[in-house]
């Protein structure tokens, strides 16, 4: 069984400069996509169905920040090209109490998140291969809210950990479909709970 999240110590992630990269929604697609294994500019290139061009810049952003790395040069056609990765552990977005900078920074980059993946999910209904329903359902949009106690609230950490450590540890074969969750698990307002910290 894989080692829950919790205890693999991801690199966090807390300053301003980086977050405010990775609110950028082609840098944070970069990033995203070398979560999944290192590739070269090309292989991002065509995971986003973007020019390769286009992307060098925001690369290079990355890498000056510390986000990713390139780890091998392998040759092509015309000249070598570099492969990149993303750095072990794999970094984790983090809430820092207290600082604010680096709050209202990962807020952008958690709004940037959310409204790609609202925009995923709408192209893929628009193009039809989607399935809504059943076993093999592999689009699904909600909101839920209740009340739980300290030992629910760890039993859905514990469901999210399990579903991250699902996505992670897939591999790209012919039987296998890319598949994207987008997850943001919040605290109510303040004034909607007696017991909000």
């Amino acid at each position: 069984m894989a080692t829950p999240l919790s205890d693999l110590q991801p690199a966090p992630i807390r300053d301003p400069a980086q977050l405010e990269a990775l609110a950028e929604p082609t840098r944070f697609a970069i990033f995203e996509t070398l979560q999944l294994g290192p590739a070269s500019i090309r292989e991002i290139a065509e995971h986003l169905d973007r020019p390769a061009g286009s992307l060098y810049r925001h690369i290079a952003l990355l890498e000056a920040l510390g986000l990713v790395k390139r780890v091998e040069q392998v040759p092509t056609e015309r000249r070598a090209a570099w492969v990149y990765a993303s750095f072990e552990p794999l970094p984790a977005l983090t809430y820092q109490r207290g600082d604010d900078d680096s709050n209202r920074a990962l807020g952008k980059v958690i709004d940037a998140l959310t409204q790609r993946a609202a925009r995923e999910f709408t192209e893929a209904l628009l193009r039809g291969d989607v399935r809504t329903r059943g076993p093999q359902r592999n689009a699904f949009a909600s909101q839920f809210q209740g009340w739980l106690n300290a030992d629910e609230l760890a039993q859905v950490n514990d469901l999210l950990d399990q579903l991250v450590e699902l996505l992670r540890a897939g591999t790209r074969r012919a039987d296998t479909q890319l598949v994207s969750l987008a997850t943001v698990l919040r605290p109510p307002r303040t004034g909607s709970s007696g017991d909000s910290p």
